[in-house]
């Protein structure tokens, strides 16, 4: 409630229903009401449509691969702000306008992207570096040096033991080295043995080929 000559704003504690009377210098200027009413009512957030340069919508708020030309399209129903932080730090805040498109660009690894439909905040995106396993690591580092000191004798490379390529996608040492088997031509029985056997066992391997 605000006072009209000092200005100030006043809270008034009520129960179920109050009778308000307003009065002036010449007597009561007239009556109000005050209804205590739950507010039960709820309405859906505003959505925010985030897509890549083809076209592909970007529903998760975490991504470890930048975007095709490092750049988003953002749409909206409603006016509002999308506020671009890198390393945890504001570097711009754009504009957002119902109904139109907004382009994101120079997005990098670090870029954190948080939207507002009026004050309301909605969602974010962010893009960050997949983190190196250091369990990983030590085993494509082990893997090498094993491969590395195989001996035996060597059999030509077929199409079968150049498809392990991508299944050792975690493993980049392990990766290089069966690359350079496939450039020769060739492989010891030992080492292509020693792969398979990694590749059944091994849990950290990649199992998405």
């Amino acid at each position: 409630m605000l006072g009209t000559q000092d200005g100030k704003l006043y809270k008034l504690y009520t129960r179920e229903r109050e009778q308000l009377i307003s009065l002036g210098k010449s007597g009561a200027l007239g009556f109000s009401y005050l209804v205590k009413q739950p507010l039960r009512k709820k309405a859906p957030l505003p959505a925010i449509i985030i897509s890549d340069h083809s076209g592909n919508t970007l529903n998760e708020e975490s991504y470890t691969k930048l975007p095709k030309l490092k750049c988003i399209s953002v749409s909206c129903q409603y006016d509002g702000k999308a506020v671009v932080q890198r390393n945890s730090k504001t570097e711009y805040i754009y504009k957002l306008s119902g109904e139109e498109h907004l382009t994101i660009d120079e997005l990098s690894f670090g870029t954190e992207i948080h939207f507002y439909q009026g004050c309301d905040y909605i969602r974010s995106i962010r893009f960050e570096q997949e983190t190196v396993n250091m369990d990983v690591m030590l085993l494509d580092a082990v893997l090498v040096k094993k491969l590395s000191s195989c001996s035996g004798p060597m059999i030509p490379v077929t199409h079968a033991v150049g498809s392990f390529v991508s299944k050792f996608s975690k493993y980049p040492q392990t990766q290089k080295w069966l690359c350079m088997a496939l450039r020769r031509g060739e492989i010891s029985r030992t080492a292509l043995n020693l792969l398979r056997k990694t590749i059944q066992n091994n849990p950290g391997r990649d199992n998405d080929d």
